[in-house]
């Protein structure tokens, strides 16, 4: 049977169970460049993966962010620079035998090379001319302003976010690192299956820049869903009851939730000049 209550029992409930939070979520800003612990979960297996391998879009030191030092992007750039040459060098070892095996399938392997080594370069001067201009904490700070504001981090699908971020991160290791190496160990013939090992790695490169944009936009999706929710359940508690008997500042509320919607826009309009690039790149190398 269904339990009803008096006007003033309904106060107390919303009071205690959800306004309750209000003002200190959405009323006091936090530092400008402060990201939470809790947001920072959300794409944690991503972004570890992209320091090992040199990739981070950004760095957070003691929950603030921004962006990656000169120090980083020169090792990272010589890091790059490296593999490539390793790589071109192992390849003009092997030709040898890919010849043996069809000769003209080496003009469609000298194509695909240089198209990865070209794509992966491009992208790399790409997300570090985003990176002085610092699109790349930019995006970060809006989606994590607008999401503290409609509480989203506690949302119900950030569960089976992170669940989805883990195994995305997964097989890109499964099949792109550690199948490659096993077979690497296991295989005598060195000589072809290194330049396998390396292949799949420069794979690795454009895939954890596809995953990390995709997992971004779901962000931005999520949130702008969940604003939807938010702005329903005020829009009936400003109905239903007046600010004084909630203890909340309405004008503030939607001020702050537009500032969240808002928010969100802009992330999206960044987001769009940042991947633009990328995105063609790897359609164009990876099809």
């Amino acid at each position: 049977m269904r339990t009803k209550f008096s006007k003033d029992e309904s106060i107390s409930i919303i009071r205690e169970e959800m306004v309750i939070n209000i003002p200190k979520r959405i009323l006091q800003d936090p530092p400008v460049d402060y990201i939470g612990s809790d947001f920072q979960g959300l794409l944690f297996p991503i972004t570890a993966l992209q320091k090992i391998f040199m990739l981070s879009k950004f760095r957070i030191h003691q929950n603030i962010i921004s962006s990656n030092s000169t120090t980083y992007t020169i090792v990272s750039f010589i890091f790059l620079f490296s593999y490539i040459v390793l790589y071109l060098i192992d390849i003009q070892n092997s030709m040898p035998f890919v010849i043996l095996i069809n000769n003209q399938f080496v003009f469609i392997v000298i194509s695909n090379i240089t198209l990865q080594v070209m794509g992966i370069v491009l992208i790399f001067f790409v997300n570090l001319l985003h990176d002085v201009n610092n699109n790349h904490v930019i995006i970060i700070k809006k989606v994590h302003y607008a999401y503290r504001i409609i509480n989203c981090i506690s949302y119900i699908s950030m569960n089976s976010f992170k669940l989805c971020n883990w195994i995305y991160v997964f097989v890109i290791y499964l099949s792109n690192i550690f199948i490659p190496s096993i077979n690497y160990l296991a295989v005598n013939d060195t000589s072809t299956d290194t330049t396998i090992l390396l292949y799949m790695a420069s794979l690795s490169y454009f895939d954890m820049n596809m995953l990390y944009a995709i997992r971004i936009l779901n962000l931005m999706r999520i949130g702008l869903a969940k604003w939807i929710l938010e702005v329903r359940f005020y829009a009936k508690l400003n109905v239903m009851f007046s600010d004084y008997e909630i203890g909340v500042n309405s004008v503030l509320l939607w001020e702050k939730l537009q500032d969240a919607y808002m928010n969100i826009v802009e992330a999206f309009s960044i987001f769009e000049k940042v991947f633009e690039v990328p995105v063609r790149i790897n359609k164009f190398v990876t099809k």
